[in-house]
């Protein structure tokens, strides 16, 4: 376990580079900046991390760790449900509130994209694997039904970033009757 004072550390770090982050862009953040953002010296900083880069990479692989032991925790109460529109509607508040607590740590990563990086693609993954186990009912999602639950967690997700509330079940109805227009 790690020390109280490398862990007070690395959240002043990860703090700094956050709100960095979404007062500028990644780009033109530096360690140099984080550093006084996060009232440390640089040498404090690559004690902890070799570059803004590894900063990102954990602070992802952080967030993705904690998203699944969440979603671990809910998915046999989801499960309960019979239906899909119960499963849903037990999942959205949990979800939501887990990442309304994060939403800064979130605007940050979703818009850093470098090499191997991108954040879309890590929760996409995780959302995968959650939707085929929630969602199907003995046999698997077909690779279309998987790709379009997939999308729609993200665009709820999205919706839930940017307005700070997850859509409104007038909001959800609508939208279901619009699918349905599309595809009749």
């Amino acid at each position: 376990m790690t020390d109280l004072r490398t862990q007070r550390t690395q959240k002043a770090i990860a703090d700094a580079f956050v709100k960095l982050v979404n007062q500028t862009s990644f780009r033109e953040v530096t360690v140099s900046m984080i550093a006084q953002e996060a009232m440390i010296n640089r040498q404090t900083f690559y004690r902890h991390y070799e570059d803004k880069y590894q900063l990102t990479r954990a602070l992802l692989s952080d967030f993705i760790a904690d998203y699944q032991a969440e979603i671990n925790r809910i998915i046999p109460m989801v499960k309960d449900n019979n239906n899909f529109r119960s499963r849903l509607l037990h999942l959205q508040p949990i979800i939501g509130n887990f990442l309304l607590s994060r939403i800064e740590l979130v605007k940050a990563l979703r818009g850093i994209k470098f090499d191997d990086f991108n954040y879309e693609t890590e929760v996409t993954k995780l959302y995968r694997e959650v939707i085929q186990e929630l969602f199907n009912h003995g046999d698997p999602l077909t690779a279309f039904q998987e790709k379009v639950m997939t999308n729609v967690l993200l665009t709820v997700i999205d919706y839930l970033i940017d307005n700070h509330e997850l859509p409104s079940k007038t909001d959800i109805e609508g939208m279901k009757t619009i699918i349905l227009n599309v595809f009749n």
